[in-house]
């Protein structure tokens, strides 16, 4: 499973959107420029991040989440679209694909998903190709790994996931907690930035030093960033 965490160089630069701390982003310009909206699952009341999108490139955000009060959801409606439903097959959630037919959007999307472990579910259940046809990356926070079994489902939805999307930035959150791995200490929750293999002409291992300073910086504030060495042993 720990194979899957490594990432790949294309012929892409990145940049950070966002804040710089918990809610910000690195992610390849190739899967930004060409997308024509962004859609984000689990907003909470931080949207630092599709701010800094709409501001940079003058597209539209589509706001998902199921959890939070009316009173949010209707100053966050003000600002960017904001639909009170999540992702996921359970009440008051519904697929990706079906609220982007919804939306009326036309155009590959960027997708964002932040939804606190409902990633397992959702990815084990979806069909990847179909989203796959309309989006032009994911940015995934994989959580909870810890645990083997975890690890286990991790490693089966990120190789569906991989299928049609190739890992290009990988960022460890440090407000989670580490396990073991060979002697280095390897993240509980992941920021995984990810392209559409029809926008990638070419790749290779990246192996480089993770993090990247100047792209990546701590989620704590006064934390320091976790260092990701182990990729270079894998």
């Amino acid at each position: 499973m720990i194979q899957l965490f490594k990432p790949y160089l294309i012929s892409s630069d990145k940049i950070r959107l966002g804040p710089n701390e918990d809610g910000g982003y690195t992610t390849s310009t190739i899967c930004l420029e060409p997308s024509v909206a962004l859609f984000t699952y689990g907003v909470g009341h931080d949207v630092r991040y599709e701010e800094a999108y709409r501001n940079k490139y003058g597209k539209e955000v589509y706001l998902y989440d199921h959890t939070i009060g009316k009173e949010t959801g209707w100053e966050l409606g003000q600002k960017l679209n904001f639909i009170n439903e999540g992702l996921g097959f359970n009440e008051k959630c519904d697929n990706f694909v079906n609220h982007y037919k919804n939306s009326g959007v036309e155009g590959n999307v960027l997708l964002k998903i932040d939804i606190e472990g409902g990633e397992y579910d959702y990815f084990e259940k979806v069909n990847i190709q179909e989203i796959a046809k309309v989006t032009t990356g994911i940015l995934l926070e994989l959580h909870w790994l810890t645990d083997i079994g975890y690890q286990k489902r991790a490693e089966g939805i990120l190789t569906k996931i991989y299928e049609y999307f190739t890992l290009t930035h990988i960022h460890g959150n440090a407000w989670g907690t580490t396990w073991d791995y060979k002697g280095y200490k390897i993240p509980e929750t992941f920021e995984l930035s990810l392209v559409n293999n029809k926008y990638i002409n070419s790749k290779e291992y990246d192996t480089r030093d993770y993090p990247i300073e100047g792209l990546d910086v701590s989620n704590r504030p006064n934390y320091p960033d976790l260092d990701l060495k182990f990729l270079k042993q894998i």
